[in-house]
């Protein structure tokens, strides 16, 4: 007898109306889906939010340009020499104000204690041209630093993250106080994880020379990157790589979100496989239950191919009612959470960003959850399919 639709909703509906009577064994099964797509949904958050920290900071239009055998800025080290020598080439696109989009700019790291515990946090010394530079940059609070005075703006991520770092408050930089006049936001990004100062009164007072770390610079239009980079190493006093701005924060996103997404799929199959076997012991015990239901059933009439797929179409409802549940109660806790980390930073900061539990998690701890159930449920399924016709004849003698 071939698959009659309306016997698989007549299945599903008495199913339905019968629930109270097996609601516990349906609960585990649900909180037990539910407690896997939590715990993906979680770790992926932390990748997800990680990388968009990065990836926000990163213009298609922007390059920054940086000595040839760094990987972060920290690493880098431009002489002025060297500035001075890329300067002198016509690269950069020019402001409203006719003045070249580029700007020199260092990177140090501060240590800053938070309740009896030391955090690396990033110190950019910057300059006007900075700012140009940033569309998505913003003050928020306060004002900008005063040319000539000890004070310094703090990212809206350590902003919220440290309650030391607030207006008002002192920073200790190289044993002298700096005073917080401002907070600025940037949309997120990795930006927002760093402290910025007037780079020229910075590095005066710190007594260190005028090399910087990196070039921050909009080349024209017709400018290839490459074309570029060996036009600059020309000068025996350059050695220098370019690179898009977009391409380095990819970069230096990737093995942080990679070994987070290794571990959540390793975590989540540990707990998916667990949850597979829990679900197919209730399954198997839930239709042995209902074995003289199912048995009714196909002597009115109703197909065994009905009853398989009625079965298997009640796993997947479990697993979306699992993924559902398991990602509400993850995005209630956890969404826009603030974490940081120095973990995969090449710079040795802090990172400061927060969970983003987003429509890509949720699809695919969906597509786990339904996964994880309807494996659950096959076996025991196919087995009473199998073991059905055999429990009609014997009620029909």
């Amino acid at each position: 007898m071939g698959l009659k639709i309306h016997h698989v909703v007549q299945l599903l509906l008495f199913s339905v109306k019968s629930l109270r009577n097996r609601w516990w064994p349906t609960l585990n099964a649900v909180i037990g889906i539910a407690a896997v797509v939590g715990t993906m949904a979680t770790i992926l958050a932390i990748a997800t939010g990680y990388r968009a920290s990065m990836n926000m900071n990163g213009s298609s239009e922007n390059i920054l340009i940086m000595s040839s055998g760094a990987q972060s800025e920290l690493e880098s080290n431009l002489s002025i020499e060297t500035q001075l020598q890329v300067k002198t080439h016509d690269f950069a696109e020019k402001s409203a104000e006719g003045l070249p989009l580029s700007a020199s700019e260092s990177y140090s790291i501060v240590t800053f204690e938070q309740q009896g515990q030391s955090n690396n946090i990033a110190l950019r010394g910057v300059e006007s041209a900075s700012y140009l530079l940033r569309p998505e940059w913003h003050l928020l609070k306060g004002r900008l630093p005063t040319q000539g005075r000890r004070e310094v703006i703090v990212g809206q991520n350590l902003s919220q993250r440290f309650p030391d770092l607030q207006i008002g408050y002192a920073i200790s930089i190289d044993s002298r106080d700096w005073l917080i006049v401002g907070i600025f936001g940037s949309e997120g990004s990795v930006s927002e994880s760093e402290i910025w100062a007037d780079r020229v009164y910075l590095q005066g007072v710190q007594g260190n020379s005028q090399a910087v770390q990196i070039i921050y610079a909009r080349p024209k239009a017709d400018i290839q990157l490459k074309t570029l980079e060996t036009n600059l190493n020309e000068s025996a006093l350059v050695d220098v790589k370019v690179l898009l701005e977009a391409d380095y924060y990819a970069r230096q996103a990737k093995q942080m979100s990679t070994f987070v997404e290794v571990l959540a799929f390793g975590i989540g199959l540990l707990m998916a496989v667990a949850a597979m076997f829990a679900a197919m012991n209730s399954s198997h015990a839930a239709i042995a239950s209902r074995r003289k239901e199912f048995a009714t059933f196909i002597v009115l009439g109703v197909s065994q191919s009905a009853v398989l797929h009625a079965l298997l179409i009640e796993a997947i409802v479990i697993g979306v009612l699992g993924a559902l549940l398991g990602f509400s109660v993850a995005y209630v806790i956890y969404d826009g959470h603030t974490a940081s980390t120095l973990f995969y930073s090449q710079n040795f900061t802090q990172v400061v960003f927060n969970f983003e539990l987003d429509e890509g998690v949720f699809l695919f701890a969906l597509l786990v959850a339904v996964c994880t159930s309807f494996l659950g449920g096959l076996a025991p399924a196919l087995n009473n399919a199998r073991s059905t016709v055999s429990s009609a004849l014997s009620d029909r003698v």
